[in-house]
């Protein structure tokens, strides 16, 4: 295990965390996710893979998870008395922990686009996916995974990704350790868990306000077959996106948010 490079891990972030208590590096794995979803590992295991065969996104979306480019990492939550209900602000939760970590770290205007993925330039750089295994509303495990594009250059974008997505190394021209971002990342989203857990969504609540993607412009939302078009205003306690439409505000407790293609430059 000291032998690749994400050992940074071992060394400098479980030693000090109040979350994190075991890390495994995987070359290769068909997702994060689904690994410890399967297996049988301690609260606080942390995962990390060179490249993942079967990365995915929110509903089931495929993930590209080229090898030695990228981040994939996927983290088995303690559930903290946490209830199913919880599961929209923990995925919130770790938006933040991304987005202000990018920026406070490595100077990248990182904004969280709700309610589970981090834009840089209006396009995708970070998504998230939470997992849960329920007995009745109590949650019995819970996986949070993140894909974060970090080395990836412009040319080695799909054709289908090429206008909606970017990289750490797109946005500035440098190229990135990703055992530090990690690091970073890790270190924040110990934080912010901690915080949430011990004074509520509150917090988180604020920061999201400050990085909230689209913030009063048109944007549209779709769930299923289901659409509503409206002004994105913010969240509210539990994590809803709220929508303000003919003067009334609508909350929305899932959906696909996209700018209104009028009011969008590159969407």
């Amino acid at each position: 295990m000291s032998k690749v490079p994400f050992s940074i891990i071992e060394s400098e972030i479980i030693p000090s965390s109040n979350l994190y208590t075991k890390f495994v590096f995987l070359k290769e794995v068909d997702s994060t996710n689904t690994f410890l979803i399967k297996n049988q590992s301690p609260p606080g295991t942390i995962v990390v893979a060179d490249t993942q065969l079967r990365g995915k996104g929110r509903n089931m979306r495929k993930w590209f998870s080229p090898p030695g480019k990228n981040l994939y990492f996927s983290i088995l939550f303690p559930n903290n008395n946490l209830s199913s209900t919880n599961l929209l602000q923990l995925n919130i939760v770790m938006a933040v922990a991304i987005a202000e970590s990018l920026r406070e770290n490595f100077s990248v205007p990182a904004m969280i686009k709700w309610p589970n993925d981090v834009f840089i330039d209006e396009k995708k750089t970070g998504g998230i996916l939470i997992e849960a295994e329920l007995s009745g509303d109590k949650l019995k495990k819970i996986v949070a995974g993140a894909g974060i594009n970090v080395n990836l250059a412009a040319e080695e974008l799909p054709g289908e990704l090429k206008t909606t997505a970017t990289s750490l190394f797109i946005t500035t021209g440098k190229l990135f350790r990703r055992e530090e971002v990690l690091k970073s990342i890790l270190k924040m989203l110990d934080l912010w868990y901690n915080i949430f857990v011990h004074e509520g969504f509150s917090p988180v609540k604020r920061k999201v306000e400050e990085y909230f993607l689209w913030k009063e412009m048109e944007v549209k939302v779709i769930d299923g077959t289901n659409s509503l078009e409206g002004t994105a205003k913010g969240i509210d306690e539990k994590g809803f996106l709220i929508i303000e439409k003919d003067g009334k505000k609508i909350k929305i407790m899932v959906g696909d948010v996209s700018l209104r293609r009028e009011d969008a430059s590159h969407n």
